[in-house]
């Protein structure tokens, strides 16, 4: 589960909601929760219309060490 996805939830919206809200379509809104956000902009865009901080919608790259 996507940080987008977890926040929509707590939020009890739907994707279609979500997306309305957003002014997007679900498609896309789907898309871009399976996905989650890796963006700045995005995330504080998202983040400005879903009330919360754009680093609780950030995911990050995991990152792998070499031995």
């Amino acid at each position: 589960m996507t940080r987008l996805s977890r926040i929509r939830h707590q939020l009890r919206l739907t994707q279609t909601a979500a997306a309305r809200l957003l002014g997007i379509a679900r498609q896309s809104y789907a898309e871009q929760e399976k996905r989650g956000i890796r963006n700045t902009d995005r995330a504080a865009r998202y983040a400005a219309v879903l009330g919360c901080d754009p680093r609780d919608l950030l995911e990050f790259a995991n990152k792998k060490h070499s031995n």
